[in-house]
């Protein structure tokens, strides 16, 4: 009997934690397109929590690439450069956006540079191990003519 009740409470828990999965959405994404030599390019887009429970996004991962990271862009001086974001805590119903001159993610080590008309895949990771993913275009420049400044 004990081992029927903590077995369907496994089941619940990773029901739950499958439901949350599915609570954290990427929209209006896409991948800067960069010449096949490159080892670097960014994604973009709008992650929204859905869901009833806060959710820590703490990471980030693209198919095509060894590595990826949430970083942003600090203009001092007259200069720009990139340090890391740290974790993005987000309450039921915010968002967070990644743009360029901005939060963004940093896809470093690119294997194979996906080319511009194409599309690849990016997620971003949460402290509860979850992931959101989103197949997004490879462009110059953010989809639909619209400026991310």
């Amino acid at each position: 009997m004990f081992k029927q009740v903590l077995s369907s409470s496994i089941l619940a828990s990773v029901l739950v934690a499958h439901a949350s999965l599915a609570e954290l959405t990427v929209s209006d994404s896409w991948i800067r397109a960069m010449p096949p030599t490159q080892k670097m390019t960014a994604a973009y887009g709008i992650v929204t929590n859905n869901g009833s429970e806060p959710v820590t996004i703490n990471g980030a991962s693209a198919e095509f690439a060894h590595m990826a990271e949430l970083h942003t862009t600090i203009h001092e001086n007259g200069s720009a450069r990139m340090e890391p974001l740290g974790d993005i805590a987000l309450k039921p119903g915010e968002s967070f956006t990644f743009k360029p001159n901005g939060p963004h993610v940093m896809i470093m080590g690119v294997t194979t540079m996906p080319a511009e008309g194409t599309e690849a895949t990016f997620c971003f990771t949460t402290t509860g191990g979850e992931s959101a993913c989103s197949t997004a275009p490879v462009t110059r420049g953010a989809p639909g003519g619209h400026h991310q400044h």
